[in-house]
């Protein structure tokens, strides 16, 4: 490598001429954050290419540091620079709360791989891939690694620093969406009985997270991904479809991750091409998957995608605490009386406030770390997600004749055309079996939406408190007073 610039915007990678390009990753005083795919195409006046840095990286990038970058293969020198990204002293600051150091995923997030984990996480995340795979296997299904802890496995026997989790997969006996979606929760439904803490992406995609019971603790994930033969094809959401004969994974073989032997496909070499294409023995880091729309539409439309935000909200809430709770929603919800469900309650102090006063409520939200921080503050909690129509659909049903209030409070306004749908649904469940809905906003600039979520079975009671505005939704012939 020639030379390297850098400074708060981008980052500026200069190769000799006739070098190969691929692969790089750029360091931060010692320490990866991020890598880029150099084009081995130079322009005639060697200005090499310009990478903006990733929006998630670029808000921390302050003060100044060294800066890195290195072919990711290690086969040739890198070259350095000492950069100033502000006028602030110290450098940036690229490590969680924990201490553990951060770098960019495929999502484009700032999250920590492997490699930036404490001593001895390595062994923990195989023990318990190891012990899903028996507990699964009592379950009738057989796992086998994919994904990147397979291309670890192929390539040198050890899970891929820049990774940050493990991944399974199965080959159901079906191809048709709706038994593939059944066999999918009927998994999860065993998972749970097992005590491991379940996030549904989608009907083909679980997360088994660990570390999710105190606010903010360390947490890590294994993945389990639904794979199906169909119309002489393979496919396994969220991202492969294409061809590949049956016996390329069946019989399952097994395969050697850090010493210690997991079920593999038949023929990891065809699994691993299809996913990543022929050059997946070349490193990169930086890969992302460019799905056809084609396949995206597929896969939403069978199995859905119940993700959308979370991430994000895992963030807010990370390190948060409760918050107080309005006075007025507060006063209203001790009137209306019996149980009260805040669904989507993140940092509210709703809950632990009638909880206080002898009332029952129950917080409940799809971001772990909002789950962990309500049961902190004494709060029953369960998840909820309202992107995914069949869990909102089975709790309305739940609450059928139990006079229970829930309350969303701040929520619609967050919501894409999903789940705001789903948002009519359940109010139309609670109302259709006699329970009461209110629906509030602190911001008057989302007041509207309010009136978007009301069906024809509610009486609806319009209030405009000081700061907030809300509405009761009550079945109708009942005091709307």
């Amino acid at each position: 490598m020639r030379r390297i610039d850098a400074d708060a915007q981008s980052i500026r990678v200069v190769i000799e001429p006739g070098a190969p390009g691929g692969s790089f990753d750029v360091l931060i005083d010692g320490h990866r954050v991020w890598s880029v795919v150099v084009d081995p195409v130079r322009d005639a006046a060697g200005a090499g290419q310009r990478f903006d840095w990733p929006s998630a990286l670029a808000q921390r990038l302050r003060g100044q540091a060294q800066v890195e970058v290195r072919p990711s293969n290690g086969g040739a020198p890198g070259a350095a620079v000492e950069a100033r990204f502000s006028d602030d002293d110290g450098g940036p600051e690229l490590t969680d709360q924990h201490g553990q150091r951060l770098s960019v995923n495929k999502w484009g997030d700032l999250a920590v791989a492997i490699e930036g984990r404490a001593s001895g996480f390595a062994a923990r995340l195989l023990d318990h891939a190891s012990r899903l795979v028996e507990d699964v296997r009592g379950a009738g299904i057989d796992l086998f690694l994919c994904s990147g802890s397979l291309l670890g496995a192929l390539r040198g026997g050890v899970l891929l620093a820049h990774d940050d989790d493990i991944d399974f997969g199965f080959v159901a006996p079906t191809g048709h969406p709706a038994d593939l979606n059944l066999l999918s929760y009927r998994m999860e439904r065993a998972l749970l009985e097992l005590g491991y803490t379940v996030v549904r992406h989608s009907g083909a995609h679980l997360q088994l997270y660990f570390g999710a019971e105190e606010p903010s603790a360390p947490r890590f994930y294994l993945d389990i991904f639904t794979g199906y033969f169909r119309d002489g094809e393979y496919h396994q959401p969220f991202a492969m479809r294409g061809t590949m004969r049956r016996e390329a994974i069946l019989p399952l073989g097994t395969t050697n991750l850090e010493g210690r032997l997991f079920p593999a496909p038949a023929s990891p070499d065809a699994w691993l091409a299809l996913c990543y294409g022929p050059g997946w023995r070349e490193p990169d880091p930086g890969f992302r998957f460019d799905t056809p729309l084609s396949t995206r539409r597929r896969f939403d439309a069978w199995f859905g995608s119940f993700n959308h935000r979370r991430d994000y909200w895992e963030s807010v809430f990370r390190g948060a605490a409760i918050a107080e709770p309005d006075r007025r929603l507060l006063a209203l919800l001790r009137q209306l009386g019996g149980p009260v469900y805040d669904v989507g309650a993140g940092t509210s102090g709703l809950a632990s406030a009638l909880i206080r006063r002898s009332g029952t409520a129950v917080a409940l939200d799809y971001a772990l770390e909002a789950l962990a921080i309500q049961r902190a503050a004494g709060v029953p909690t369960r998840s909820l997600n309202l992107y995914d129509r069949r869990q909102v659909l089975e709790f309305g049903v739940e609450l059928a004749g139990s006079g229970a209030t829930v309350v969303l409070s701040d929520v619609l306004s967050d919501l894409s055309d999903d789940g705001l749908t789903n948002a009519r649904l359940l109010v139309d469940a609670v109302v259709s079996g006699g329970g009461v809905v209110v629906l509030a906003e602190r911001d008057p600039a989302n007041a509207q939406v309010l009136d978007g979520i009301a069906t024809d079975r509610a009486a609806v009671e319009r209030r405009n408190d000081e700061n907030v505005d809300s509405r009761i939704l009550r079945p109708k012939g009942k005091d709307t007073r």
